[in-house]
């Protein structure tokens, strides 16, 4: 049976394929009551907060050096399976 590491991390692959090409990793993860991102490693040209446009995703915001946003599959994820935290407590 597949745990959500599992899943996340197969839906992250598959993210990664829609990516640029130069992104070389990414994952899915899951945040409580903000829900599920896609983040991938920030360049060292990534400066200014234009630079963090990538066409198809919506930023959210600068963590360390990851960059978090949100995507069409985890915008699906948070409908399909809503805020994980505020239903197991």
């Amino acid at each position: 049976m597949m745990g959500l590491s599992d899943f996340l991390t197969d839906v992250a692959r598959k993210e990664l394929e829609n990516l640029d090409p130069r992104i070389p990793s990414c994952c899915v993860i899951y945040i409580p009551l903000i829900g599920f991102l896609l983040s991938v490693p920030r360049f060292p040209s990534m400066v200014e907060k234009e630079d963090f446009e990538i066409e198809g995703l919506d930023f959210m915001f600068l963590s360390e050096d990851r960059l978090h946003y949100r995507s069409k599959r985890t915008k699906e994820l948070d409908d399909l399976l809503g805020d994980l935290y505020c239903d197991i407590r």
